[in-house]
């Protein structure tokens, strides 16, 4: 279901009576269900890729620019038809997929993410994609017949094969690797992004009532299908999940410190209040073995991976080797006092992006620690430093980098992940069951 919501705004005027401008300005509403003319549409179109050209430091690394232009100009024939933002968001995506880089990013426009919940609908399962199949690992509705673990044949009549697809043809990622992808789908919620359940793989997903669900139940070899309400953001259990999800966290098991940071983006002073106060408990403790999880990672400020970093390393070390500004960490920065000379054991998958693919990058050239887990998404060098800007028409917001930001390592291959020395990929058992393979994996090697 849809809720329609009412903004006023004022709009400025020269008049020698701005009091009753004002008084007598029209109601401005915004409609979900608008529809733009191919014109508007076309100049939304020439606005994205004249932004792309003019601004993003590599566009064509991984998309040559001739195939890049011939796709371009094959794409823009195909607006022949009226199409609503969000209609219109799913057709440009695969622009943003050919780039290749995760902080190039096509969002809603803005009243539309500030007011989601009241618009979008959510869908009632939550499903578990690999690279072969998907399955059902949470079902939110009353309905009984789908067990956890089944698996999906289709949602709406797309086939599941189908919506792999189109996540794969329209989601940022970073080079070639498609680790993050499967993360970003799994997650089921990238609030920031609007990207929420099947979006971008069911393109009409935000206004469906009802979801009709095909699948086979563990142990039987019959496609079932029955049809389930969609429901509200508000009460979408992956949305609550990440609202309540901590940034940061330690404990001690086992003797093992298991120190989570699920961002690089905490307030000053809590991280460096955190990292100070772990450091120091590892030390009086004598803990031998730390376990860093950094899965889901989507990165962060360079001042928390650095204050990490000079904690974990037996010298002072040059972080960035390329990027605008950040001068002092192009020069040696010193090691904490109460660094951490035991072992070290990182957990890590799709979701570490950005800022925590440079810590990885890092981690990796000075030979500190075992890592486990999926291939991360970043490494040793990312496009930032961008600005959103908003296409005249539909309102979109095209996030578009301006520099890129390298560290100071070498020997490790641009265009893929931090490969982990131990893959453990979670199964669908282990998912539905609450089992934590990848931890368990590391306090096996530990113990």
């Amino acid at each position: 279901m849809r809720y329609t919501c009412a903004f006023l705004f004022l709009l400025l005027c020269n008049t020698a009576k701005p009091q009753i401008a004002e008084k007598t300005n029209e109601v401005s509403q915004y409609n979900f269900d608008r529809k733009y003319t191919v014109a508007q549409l076309r100049t939304d179109f020439r606005f994205l890729r004249d932004t792309l050209a003019h601004k993003h430091p590599r566009l064509y690394e991984y998309t040559s620019k001739i195939r890049f232009n011939k796709f371009l100009d094959s794409l823009y024939l195909l607006i022949d038809r009226e199409m609503t933002e969000r209609e219109f968001q799913f057709f440009l995506l695969p622009v943003i997929g050919m780039v290749h880089c995760s902080h190039t990013k096509l969002l809603p426009s803005q009243y539309l993410l500030d007011h989601i919940n009241e618009y979008c609908t959510a869908p009632p399962v939550r499903a578990y994609f690999t690279a072969r199949k998907a399955y059902i690992t949470d079902n939110f509705t009353a309905d009984t017949t789908i067990k956890p673990g089944a698996e999906l044949v289709s949602v709406n009549g797309i086939a599941t094969t189908e919506i792999t697809k189109n996540f794969m043809a329209r989601m940022t990622q970073e080079g070639r690797n498609t680790t993050f992808i499967y993360n970003r789908m799994n997650a089921a919620v990238w609030p920031k992004n609007g990207l929420y359940g099947f979006f971008p793989g069911i393109g009409d997903y935000p206004t469906i009532d009802s979801y009709t669900v095909s699948y086979i139940n563990p142990g039987s070899k019959t496609v079932a299908t029955t049809r389930l309400a969609a429901m509200r953001y508000d009460d979408y259990p992956p949305v609550l999940e990440s609202a309540r999800k901590k940034k940061i966290d330690f404990r001690i098991a086992d003797k093992t410190g298991i120190m989570t940071i699920a961002s690089f983006s905490v307030p000053y002073p809590e991280f460096h209040n955190f990292i100070d106060s772990v450091f120091a408990t590892l030390k009086t403790q004598k803990i031998a073995n730390l376990v860093i999880d950094l899965r889901g990672n989507l990165g962060g400020i360079p001042e928390e991976t650095v204050e990490l970093l000079a904690h974990l390393l037996k010298s002072p070390f040059i972080y960035f080797r390329e990027g605008n500004g950040y001068d002092d960490y192009k020069k040696p920065t010193d090691i904490a006092q109460n660094r951490f000379d035991g072992r070290v054991y990182f957990l890590v998958d799709g979701g570490c992006r950005s800022s925590t693919g440079h810590f990885l990058a890092m981690a990796r050239y000075h030979k500190i620690g075992t890592m486990i887990g999926e291939e991360s998404c970043g490494s040793f060098s990312c496009n930032d430093n961008g600005r959103p800007y908003t296409l005249p028409n539909t309102r979109l917001i095209f996030q578009c980098p301006g520099s890129t930001y390298t560290v100071a390592t070498t020997g490790i291959k641009r265009g893929n992940g931090i490969v982990p020395d131990y893959i453990i990929t979670p199964g669908v058992d282990d998912i539905v069951k609450g089992k934590d393979t990848v931890l368990n994996f590391a306090l096996h090697l530990i113990h």
